[in-house]
This record gives C-alpha cells, structure tokens and sequence, in this order.
C-alpha cells in the first residue's frame, strides 16, 4: 500500500515538479591511484539499454546509456572520458555564445567520440553551442583526474579530490548548504569515509536512490575501464564490463532487464502495468471511451433546433456540435496513441528538449491542451442549455 501511494502522488506531481521528474545524482572521485565516477539514473527511459560502439572512423569507442530513440542519458568513451546527464533547475540562460557555431547534430556525441579529456571537452565547447546545453547540468570526468559540470555554457570546476551533481545550479547556491538532500547526503558519506572504494560509491548511491524513480545505478573505473552495473534500485547484484572487450566486438546493445535476475519492483512498477494488455479494468475503461467518443462524434452530427428557435440557441447548438466532435476527435486520436504505447500508463515523461520528440509525440503533448479548452466551452455550452431549455432532457445530460 505504502509503495502504491508513492506511485500515485509520483505521477500526480511529475509534470508539475520537472527536477523531481529528473532527480539524478553523479559522483567524480579522485584519490590516491583511483579515479572512480557513478550515477543514479533517476526517471527518464524505462526500458533502458547500454550499447557499446567500438573506435572507427576517426571516432573513439563509445558506451551509452539510453533508449530505443532517446538521447543517450550517460556513458564513457575508450580513452577513459565519461558524461551524465542531470536536469536543470530552470532554463538557464547563456550569456558566452557569441562567436560560436550552433552545432546541428549530437553535441554530446560529438564531445564523447572526439574528446579524450575534460581539457579537450572545454576546448570544443569554446567553438560549439547548442540550445541543448540551456536545460542540463552535465558532468564530465577523465581519467587523468580532471572534472567539470556544464551549467549551460558556465564550467563548474571541482574543488578537492571529488565532485558532486544533481539538479540545481552550483553557480548560483552555496554548495556548503546545497538545497538538495541527495547532495549532502553523498557530500557526508565521501567526507567520513576516506578510503576510496567501489563499494563506497556503491554505498553513497544506495542512499539516495529513488523509491520509485531510479531506473539504474553506475559506477566507472575510468583507470581501468570498468563498468560496474546495478538494475532498478537492486544494488545487491552487478554486471561487469571491460570496455576493451566490449569494444572489441562488434557494435552491439544489451537490455538492461535482461541482464539480471527478476525485479519484482521493477516488474510491478512497469511490466504488470503495460496496458491494456495486464490490467481489465483499464482494458474495460478504454472500452468504454472508445464507444463514448464514437457515440459523441455520431452525436454531433444529430443534434439540431427547431428552424422557430431564436438566433442565440442556433449559434449555441452550433457551437455545442463543434465542441462535441472536437472532443470526440481528440479523444479518439489520444486513445489510439494510448493504446499503441505499451507503456501508456508507466512512469515517464517526453524529453525536456523538443527536438528529440517524434512528431506523434509533438501531436500528444497538445492533445490535453486542446481537450481542456473544448472542455470548458462544453461546460459553459451545457450550462446554457439548461438555462435556455436546449435539446431534450437526456441530450443536456449526455
């Protein structure tokens, strides 16, 4: 019951609380020979996958984390350079763009397949932006030692052997008093344990991971190039990969699901929850909508006034027609995408950067706008014909 409340206030306030939505915390360590980095990835793709693209082609080994058409949400390239990906406070304005070229493709990629170190990341930032950069705070390590976090076009540099990212803006709050729990949470527990481990990593992730939210936890050996995977929260088993034999084959992904043992919080979360497929009462409600917005189109084209009514039931009665077939198309479109989305009702929101939505997914973001407003006029139209004695009394409560 506890676990079902979480859910439902989680996707209650998600829209309304977008650094919620997006909650990551990173890590960049530097200590005695070690250089270990890790994430909690927080939110995003669900049905996450590693892929690993070995060098060619004038461009280094890459391995990312991300989805099927997703921008990629982390990973670490063969010279031992790694990125995360962190949501914003707000829109961040930049103010050093003056003089450089708008990059067109893949920013990130483009940073991860050509840059060995944070030193050569800094140098093709000085020459490249995109409006990419205006929504994250990204952070990005090597293993020489050196590590930043991009606030748009503002370089946070690290101050001592280790750093930390989360959602809010480093530049413009004290760090001494973080507004953000995961942070100081991680601050304390890499501050009282001075040996560097991956079990402390390990440790310092496990603490502020997500009780609905985190999809998958990392941790990257950049000296030594090692992945050390966890899956959905579970930190008690792990996936191994060396980058050198990862990328000794061929350009291959692996789903993060299928490579651990069954998770049932995963499992009921996301998997039991497909839709309509597991679950009859959304089956029977969707149903049920369906024969609702085919009757209400149908509806729409019947409706009429006597030729006798006044000029202002006329007008009303067109407008009430307009506004029932509007809602009737609408909805009937949503439930389509609805539908045909398997993961329809899970936890998960669109891309925060636009030019990564398909065009479907441009059509849905402003369906609930349109329905809103077509909504309202129908409230307002439905007031009127009780007031004014429009259509019989079982049209008016349709």
């Amino acid at each position: 019951m506890h676990r079902k409340f979480i859910l439902i206030i989680g996707l209650l306030l998600a829209p309304a609380l977008p650094n919620a939505s997006f909650a990551c915390t990173s890590i960049y360590i530097v200590k005695d020979s070690m250089i270990l980095a890790g994430k909690n990835q927080d939110f995003g793709e669900w049905r996450t996958m590693l892929g690993f693209t070995p060098a060619g082609n004038g461009r280094f080994g890459t391995a990312y984390f991300g989805g099927k058409s997703v921008f990629p949400t982390g990973g670490i390239n063969s010279e031992g350079l790694f990125f995360e990906l962190h949501q914003g406070e707000f829109r961040k304005k930049m103010t050093n763009v003056q003089g450089k070229l708008v990059f067109a493709g893949n920013l990130i990629d483009k940073l991860m397949s050509e840059c060995s170190t944070v030193q050569n990341v800094i140098d093709t930032l000085k020459r490249y932006t995109q409006e990419f950069l205006f929504y994250q705070n990204i952070a990005f390590g090597d293993k020489t030692g050196n590590s930043i976090i991009l606030e748009g076009d503002t370089i946070i540099t690290r101050k001592g052997n280790y750093q930390i990212c989360t959602n809010f803006y480093q530049s413009l709050h004290d760090r001494s008093d973080a507004p953000c729990w995961r942070y100081k949470n991680v601050d304390e527990r890499i501050r009282t344990h001075p040996a560097l481990t991956v079990d402390l990593i390990r440790e310092a992730l496990s603490v502020v991971r997500n009780p609905i939210f985190t999809q998958y936890s990392v941790i990257y050996d950049l000296k030594k190039g090692i992945i050390y995977l966890y899956f959905y929260r579970d930190f008690e088993h792990v996936r191994i990969f060396k980058l050198q034999d990862e990328f000794q084959k061929a350009e291959h992904v692996y789903n993060l699901p299928e490579l651990f043992p069954d998770n049932k919080a995963y499992n009921d979360t996301y998997i039991k929850r497909k839709t309509p497929i597991n679950n009859l009462i959304i089956a029977l409600f969707s149903g049920f909508f369906f024969i609702l917005s085919i009757a209400s189109f149908f509806l729409a084209f019947t409706l009429r006034v006597s030729k006798e009514a006044s000029l202002h039931k006329r007008r009303l009665s067109i407008l009430s027609r307009l506004t029932l077939g509007l809602v009737s198309i609408l909805s009937l479109i949503y439930l389509s995408r609805f539908l045909g989305d398997p993961e329809s009702l899970q936890i998960g929101l669109f891309h925060p950067i636009k030019q990564y939505y398909s065009s479907w997914s441009l059509v849905i973001l402003h369906i609930p706008k349109l329905l809103i407003l077509a909504g309202t006029l129908m409230i307002i139209s439905s007031f009127l014909h009780w007031k004014m004695n429009i259509y019989s009394i079982f049209t008016r409560i349709y």
